[in-house]
């Protein structure tokens, strides 16, 4: 805030600081400068073009009021009178989240609205791939690990334990396991964020961790600590007690 009132020179012109505002992470295109000047209202030449650089931000009350605005947006854009219609038939712009901005790039203005619904949809499959593989390796593991214990499942089964129990026995075991994994890889993310921020890979960037995310991943490392873990608890009740006491699985 000491630079406030001071003058600079830019460009050969002198400006008068007026103001500090944070500093965003340059991944910010819009919200992103490292100086902002006034510019004034756009020329009548300007105001009549189409095509341009540039952008503008709309500051919503809430997350409820975005697709009203958006609804308003479309309306008025449909409504621009096109000065050339044989050189332009169509009038295309969107008021877009960071997100549907991303997505309009990627796929293009053929979807149209469309768009983020399929990017969605793409990464949606990415995720449950790559998420698929090692819930698959769990249940290999949680295998392995059964066999090793089939003399405490024939005892247990030798003494009257229901297949219910065991069965709910080895899923909470195993939920228990992923979550303490989940809790130690955000752990471990605390630490690796600080040392981003530490070396400014991302000028600008904050790194901190979001509660919100914290806990939809520890609700995903629970359904796979039950979806891991129902196949293996299913075969480990049907062991028989004779062939289990004996060291061997059914």
């Amino acid at each position: 805030m000491a630079a406030v009132g001071k003058m600079v020179n830019i460009g050969g012109e002198p400006h008068r600081v007026i103001g500090v505002v944070p500093t965003v992470p340059f991944t910010q295109q819009i919200a992103y400068s490292t100086l902002w000047v006034p510019l004034g209202p756009p020329s009548d030449q300007e105001r009549k073009e189409f095509l341009g650089n540039f952008e503008v931000s709309v500051l919503a009350k809430s997350t409820a009021d975005v697709p009203k605005m958006q609804r308003e947006f479309q309306t008025r854009v449909s409504h621009l009178p096109i000065d050339d219609p044989k050189t332009y038939t169509e009038i295309t712009s969107g008021l877009d989240t960071p997100f549907e901005a991303i997505a309009r790039e990627l796929t293009g203005n053929e979807l149209g609205a469309r768009g983020p619904m399929v990017l969605r949809l793409v990464f949606l499959a990415l995720a449950l791939l790559f998420m698929t593989l090692p819930a698959l390796n769990l249940i290999t593991l949680n295998l392995s690990r059964i066999l090793e214990r089939a003399s405490e499942v024939g005892v247990r089964k030798a003494f009257g334990a229901p297949r219910r129990m065991l069965i709910g026995q080895f899923i909470l075991e195993n939920i228990v396991l992923t979550v303490i994994g989940g809790g130690a890889a955000f752990v471990l993310a605390f630490f690796m964020l600080q040392a981003f921020a530490s070396v400014e890979l991302i000028p600008g960037a904050h790194f901190d961790l979001n509660l919100r995310v914290f806990g939809w991943g520890m609700l995903i490392a629970a359904f796979f600590g039950v979806f891991s873990g129902l196949y293996p608890a299913w075969k480990m009740s049907r062991f028989d007690p004779v062939t289990a006491l004996r060291g061997g699985a059914m």
